[in-house]
């Protein structure tokens, strides 16, 4: 089901215009009306190093980590849905002579999770991972084809869209692992074919990590991109203090934007 980082009101929306209140999947996407906005927030030092000292400890990926915190936002939002889909974009660099090319080699990757409100934090993490490495095993698979297939299973049409976003991980080193300088820059690309597309990286001006948001304004407000903020970090934090905390007490300390 589309679970938007602005709730189910778009969605509701949709049901009523068609007449169809079984409808999953709006018709998120308008080329020419839709404009993008861009904001850029900074998970603190202190906080983001107890991430990735759980990530080291875990054996847990920094991006499975940072996509279950939006995911139990955009699950809470809308209707505490157990079902959250987005799209993960992976570098394709699969060979030696590849990971030495210039240029961008990218694969958007369909993530999937469902997630039992009685399944704990621990439990989630788990379960992003296992989907996360089944789906890079399969990352040389044709983007297009995979979508076509999506939309054969679930029958959906290509205007429409499940995905509540589009996410990347770009793991930039520490500056004092270098002989040289990163500067490292997000921007707005002016319009996007998701509702959302968020690009993490660690911030090495900062010491913490960097998440840019590019939304479209159509869809949601500024208003929205704080609260998935503040509550995606707020969900990690408890779950790292408390791996045992379930998905349903996470779902209950959510604050949804003031609308």
């Amino acid at each position: 089901m589309y679970a938007g980082v602005h709730g189910p009101e778009f969605l509701e929306k949709t049901r009523k215009k068609l007449k169809n209140p079984n409808l999953r999947v709006p018709m998120a996407y308008n080329p020419l009306y839709d404009k993008s906005a861009f904001i850029s927030k900074v998970i603190s030092a202190e906080d983001s190093k107890k991430i990735f000292a759980y990530c080291l400890e875990h054996k847990i990926a920094p991006e499975s980590i940072l996509q279950f915190g939006l995911r139990t936002y955009c699950a809470a939002i809308n209707y505490r849905t157990p079902d959250v889909f987005m799209m993960s974009l992976c570098s394709k660099r699969a060979t030696a002579k590849e990971k030495h090319m210039g240029g961008c080699i990218a694969q958007p990757l369909q993530l999937r999770t469902i997630f039992s409100e009685d399944m704990t934090f621990e439990d989630g993490l788990k379960e992003i991972t296992a989907v996360r490495t089944q789906l890079f095993r399969h990352s040389q698979f044709p983007y297009g084809l995979a979508l076509q297939i999506s939309r054969d299973i679930y029958n959906y049409k290509a205007i429409q869209g499940p995905a509540c976003m589009m996410f990347s991980w770009i793991p930039v080193p520490p500056m004092n692992d270098l002989p040289f300088k990163i500067d490292f820059t997000a921007y707005n690309l002016g319009r996007y074919f998701t509702p959302l597309y968020v690009i993490t990286h660690p911030d090495p001006e900062t010491q913490g990590i960097r998440i840019n948001y590019m939304y479209r304004i159509k869809l949601s407000t500024e208003e929205d991109i704080n609260a998935l903020h503040e509550n995606a970090v707020r969900t990690i934090l408890a779950g790292i203090e408390n791996p045992d905390i379930t998905i349903g007490e996470l779902l209950d300390r959510v604050e949804p934007a003031r609308k």
